[in-house]
């Protein structure tokens, strides 16, 4: 049952309650630098990981607006500020900080 929920909060054991956003960050990093998961896969674990970030209806249109790795990078940073390795504040930030349009 503890998979479940690593999936939506890959943090869950160092004690956040929901995913932090640098988190989504690495995953994002590790992925397209040690990986590469499929694409679908992929997606599936970046909309978990999104569940207590994102409405149902902006996850559902993640999905429908991306069909690479490459395209949900650009969806994403469209609407929130995803730093890249090396940037300062990668992999540390808790809250989604979504950019005002």
């Amino acid at each position: 049952m503890a998979a479940r929920g690593l999936m939506e909060n890959p943090a869950l054991f160092a004690g956040f309650k929901k995913t932090p956003w640098g988190a989504v960050e690495r995953f994002l990093h590790y992925n397209m630098n040690y990986g590469p998961l499929p694409y679908q896969l992929t997606l599936h674990h970046v909309g978990e990981m999104l569940r207590d970030m994102m409405t149902k209806k902006e996850r559902a249109e993640m999905t429908r607006s991306s069909g690479s790795i490459v395209q949900l990078l650009d969806w994403l940073d469209e609407r929130v500020v995803v730093r890249r390795y090396g940037e300062a504040g990668f992999g540390e930030g808790v809250e989604m900080e979504r950019i005002s349009s």
